[in-house]
Parts: C-alpha cells; sequence; structure tokens
C-alpha cells in the first residue's frame, strides 16, 4: 500500500501518478477540508478536461496540505473509506481531481446540492471525439458510451474486442440496408413499403 509523503519542507513536491491519489482517496488518506466548495463542474466541464488530458495539454498542478487537526474535513466521493481523518487535504485542484476520480474509478459525487451525482463521459474513437454520454451516443454505436468502462472492467482488451466486433455487425447492417435502398430503386418500387429503413433514417444513420 503507498504511503502518504512524509514532512520534509514547507513545500514538498509529490511526483507520482495520479493512481497514487486515487489510491489515498480511496482509503480516505486524500480528503478535502470542510472550507472547500463542494464539487461544482457541470458534466460538459469534464467532457473537455479529458479533450485536453487526450491531446496532451497540460491541466494544471495539485496543492496538497498535511492535516494536523482531526475533525473539520470530509472524504472526495460518497462512499465510505477506511481512514475518517485523512493525511492529505487538496487545496488547489479538487474539482479536477473530483472529476478524473469519480470517472476512472466510476464513483458517484456529491454536487452543488449536495446530491449524488454520476458523472458519464463517452468517447468516440474513430472522430476521436468527447461528449457527454446521452441517447444519441447510446444509439450510436461508434461511442463507447461510458469512458469509465475502459477503466474498471476486468479486462481492457475483452471490452474492446467486444466494441469492434459490435462496431462491425453494425456496419454489416448498414450496408445491407444500404444495398436493399438500391435494389428498391432500381426496380422502381415504393420507398416507403417493406421493413427497411427510408432514405431519410439511412441517411441519419450513415452521418
Amino acid at each position: 500500500m503507498n504511503e502518504a509523503p512524509q514532512k520534509t519542507a514547507l513545500f514538498n513536491p509529490l511526483n507520482g501518478h495520479l493512481e497514487q491519489l486515487f489510491s489515498y482517496i480511496d482509503m480516505g488518506d486524500l480528503g478535502l477540508p470542510d472550507i472547500q466548495r463542494p464539487f461544482v463542474w457541470k458534466d460538459s466541464k469534464v467532457r473537455k478536461l479529458f479533450d485536453s488530458i487526450y491531446r496532451g495539454f497540460p491541466i494544471g498542478s495539485y496543492l496538497l496540505w498535511r492535516n494536523t487537526i482531526s475533525g473539520r474535513t470530509h472524504q472526495i466521493g460518497i462512499r465510505e473509506h477506511d481512514h475518517k481523518d485523512p493525511n492529505l487535504l487538496i487545496i488547489d485542484g479538487q474539482q479536477r481531481l473530483t472529476a478524473l476520480y469519480s470517472v476512472f474509478r466510476g464513483e458517484p459525487v456529491k454536487d452543488e446540492d449536495y446530491e449524488e451525482h454520476k458523472i458519464v463521459i463517452a468517447f468516440n474513437p474513430v472522430t476521436e471525439e468527447f461528449r457527454v454520454a446521452d441517447a444519441a451516443t447510446q444509439r450510436n454505436p461508434e461511442f463507447i458510451n461510458n469512458i469509465t468502462d475502459l477503466f474498471t472492467k476486468p479486462s481492457t482488451r475483452t471490452f474492446i474486442n467486444s466494441f469492434l466486433e459490435n462496431l462491425r455487425k453494425e456496419a454489416n447492417n448498414l450496408k445491407n440496408e444500404y444495398l436493399l435502398l438500391i435494389n428498391k430503386i432500381t426496380n422502381k418500387e415504393e420507398l416507403n413499403k417493406g421493413d427497411y429503413n427510408t432514405p431519410q433514417k439511412l441517411g441519419a444513420k450513415l452521418r
């Protein structure tokens, strides 16, 4: 288990992977002072954060403070943690770290109304586009509708292979619908008959 860094100076750099900070949060070793505002970011801002990370843009650093007083703190997320009083408090970067923790761990957060909220971000590997998940991303097979699945599934390879297989099936379905439509046009049959998509629906899918 990773241990929180020991105090050696007024400012002590903590060099490590985000996973290290996430493990502190999991255990309850990294939390928030009571004076910190709750999580107020909209999902659209979380989407922009992941887009910046994906494109290699800097997202800033975090300022942590060693906690020396019991109480007057609270944990990140909504579940119970092993340690009640965190050793470290995040002073700057709370919104960013909470957003990343919520998506990477699939953990709901408390929003500005102190209500439970789950952040769901979708990603299209074809267009390299992040979006807040909605009905449109659920219907579009090009989207991984919840990128949390990439980080929490037991096998990432199995998840990716399943996604690609579904994408291939959808491509074959569209091809068959297209050929059926061409056949109807060639034979001068009415387009509003049959159990296939109309040109408008097909065009919407092809877009």
